[in-house]
Parts: C-alpha cells; sequence; structure tokens
C-alpha cells in the first residue's frame, strides 16, 4: 500500500505503483514516446497513466490521487511545484487552397478566429491559441468558417483544415507525427513563436523525490534535443 511505498521511497527503492496524468493534447504524441523511457530507467515502477484536462489534475494532485503529471505551465497553484521540463513551439497547419497557403510563415496579425479551427473548451491549448488572437481587438470575421467544432482531437481538426473549413495550430509533437504529406502543410509562425511550457508538477509534500527526478528524465530524453531549450517565452495557460 501506500505505506509500504513511502517507506520504500525513503530508502531509495524505485519500486511500486505511480499515477501519472497527462493532459489530452499532449498524452497521443508522449505515452508512447515515454514509455520505453521508463521502462529502462524504472524497470520495477509499475506506471498508471491517465489522460486527464488540466483542472481534474490539479484536483487529482490536491487530494493525492495522482503522483504527478504532465501538463502546461505555469499553473501558480500553491501546493503544487513545477518542473518545466521541455518547451513545446506551435506550428500553422495551412490547407492547400487558404488564403495563407502562399506564404512562407503565417504573422501573429493573420491569425483570424473565424477562420482557426480550434479544441473545445476546456483546453488549455484553446486558451493558448486565443491568447495569440486575442490581444488584438480588430480579430474579426473575415473567414468563412461555418463549422464550430468541439473536440479534443487535433486529428479532426487536420481532416476538417483539410477539406477547407480553415487552418489550425498545432504543437510541436503533434505536428511532428503527421504523414510527411501532411507536412508539407506546415509553416512556422512568426516571432516571437508561441510556445507552451511542458512541466512535471507534484504536490509540494511528495516523497518521492527520486522518481519524480527519474520520471523528470524520462521525459527529457524522449523529445527532440531542441525542445529542451527555452528560446521563447512560453505562452500561459488559462
Amino acid at each position: 500500500g501506500r505505506i509500504g511505498e513511502l517507506v520504500q521511497e525513503m530508502k531509495g527503492d524505485l519500486k511500486g505503483t505511480f499515477r501519472l496524468g497527462v493532459i489530452p493534447t499532449l498524452a497521443p504524441q508522449m505515452i508512447y514516446r515515454l514509455a520505453p523511457k521508463l521502462r529502462e530507467h524504472l524497470p520495477d515502477v509499475r506506471f498508471r497513466i491517465r489522460e486527464m484536462q488540466t483542472e481534474q489534475i490539479i484536483e487529482a494532485i490536491r487530494s493525492r490521487e495522482l503522483d504527478a503529471a504532465l501538463l502546461a505551465t505555469p499553473l501558480n497553484e500553491r501546493l503544487i511545484q513545477e518542473e518545466p521540463l521541455f518547451y513545446e513551439p506551435f506550428m500553422a497547419f495551412v490547407p492547400e487552397e487558404h488564403r495563407l497557403a502562399k506564404e512562407a510563415f503565417v504573422l501573429h496579425s493573420e491569425l483570424v478566429l473565424d477562420d482557426l479551427l480550434l479544441l473545445d473548451e476546456g483546453h488549455c491549448f484553446r486558451n493558448s491559441v486565443l491568447k495569440l488572437c486575442g490581444e488584438r481587438p480588430d480579430i474579426g470575421s473575415e473567414g468563412k468558417g461555418t463549422i464550430e467544432i468541439q473536440t479534443g482531437n487535433f486529428d479532426s481538426l487536420v481532416r476538417l483544415s483539410k477539406q477547407g473549413h480553415g487552418m489550425t495550430l498545432l504543437p510541436y509533437l503533434t505536428a511532428a507525427d503527421l504523414p510527411k504529406d501532411d507536412q508539407k502543410l506546415l509553416k512556422p509562425l512568426d516571432h516571437p513563436i508561441p510556445t507552451r511550457e511542458i512541466s512535471l508538477v507534484f504536490h509540494r509534500s511528495n516523497f518521492r523525490q527520486r522518481m519524480i527526478e527519474m520520471i523528470a528524465r524520462s521525459v527529457r530524453e524522449s523529445v527532440p534535443a531542441r525542445l529542451l531549450e527555452k528560446k521563447h517565452d512560453p505562452i500561459e495557460p488559462l
């Protein structure tokens, strides 16, 4: 049980069960990259990984239902400690017939909300994008967007985009996992490149410090090295 695990942890044994939450806009790209590293560094630990939205994660860490989680920070929650692990830039996915299809990169001023396919409420990714667009009062209704979609799934956004319903913004790892033909439709965003900070978060009184260090190391080893440097100011999740 829990007490036994804490005793083992204090002795420095890396054993037992570890419950890890991951936000949905990261989970499909992160879990398969991370699993081999966890097995390599923590072979005796049983991981229970759950995809959960940020609000649920915060509650679950407060109530000790989760040991740690991977999500976009800063959260600025008093009881929750954050260890930034990598910085994930966003890229524009612009379909062939789109008004920006000929551009080499996309300026912030060219992002039009009506023309952007976004995830549903409750995903910090959506809030980041709205923040990117929302600093300008003029952001308007130039796009012909007729479908408002509520999904937590980037695959759906990419497919709709290719059907001509608008452009979308994708985090780097999602973009990197697209098929080669779809990657041709990616464009960089203008500087400062919108970027999200991904951190391992856990309760301030968590005893399983060595375990957390090994998980942090595993995450860093499972993403491209260029994401480890803080090149741009991250967009804060709302």
